[in-house]
């Protein structure tokens, strides 16, 4: 861009700004000048969305009838009647194995305040583990399920045993590896593992 063109553009910019800067000076009645701030820099409470406008289409429960709640009152879809005939699927099973899962979950489901166990890792620690882990799986394409099984299995991990703040990823990593084995047909192999963490860890830390 030659020098005249630059100098045009540097003076639009300056116009532009100038022209901001009136819109949000505003004269008042007692001959004051009164400072209006940005949207984005007002408090939350004062933004409003959409409250003179009504949406087109809004979904309301209906509150006439016998119910008056969202709940699907229809008839439940048996979706294990197409493998009936499968044996390997076992469906003569399903509402037995339905009812331990539902009566051995208070006592084997992780603790809401399993942290507080930790001397040495909190919260914010853990979250930017699973941040990272969210990265590694995207970056693999691994199932989502994957994700899911490795972060349980770190916080079951977590409320057993006390770890260290140089020895978290090694958890979230090995995790991540175990998920990977029962989750995905082709899990990562071990050396990718070794190499995204930055080889801050060997082979043999990862697989024991």
């Amino acid at each position: 861009m030659t020098a005249a063109g630059k100098s045009r553009t540097h003076g639009g910019v300056e116009k532009q700004q100038r022209k901001i800067h009136q819109a949000d000076v505003e004269p008042s009645s007692n001959n004051h000048v009164t400072v209006q701030q940005p949207f984005y820099a007002q408090p939350r409470a004062q933004l409003s969305i959409a409250e003179e406008h009504e949406p087109m289409a809004v979904c309301r429960p209906s509150m006439t009838g016998a119910t008056n709640s969202y709940q699907y009152t229809g008839q439940i879809d048996n979706i294990d009647e197409r493998d009936t005939d499968d044996p390997l699927c076992a469906t003569e099973y399903v509402h037995d194995m339905y009812s331990l899962f539902r009566e051995k979950e208070p006592t084997t489901s992780v603790r809401p305040v399993f942290m507080e166990s930790q001397p040495h890792i909190n919260e914010r620690m853990r979250s930017i583990l699973v941040d990272w882990l969210v990265e590694v799986h995207l970056k693999f394409k691994l199932v989502p399920e994957t994700l899911y099984l490795t972060v349980n299995l770190i916080d079951r991990y977590l409320e057993r045993d006390e770890v260290s703040r140089p020895k978290l990823q090694l958890v979230g990593v090995t995790s991540l590896l175990i998920a990977s084995k029962y989750e995905e047909i082709y899990p990562p192999e071990l050396r990718d593992l070794v190499y995204i963490c930055d080889r801050a860890y060997t082979r043999n830390d990862v697989s024991c």
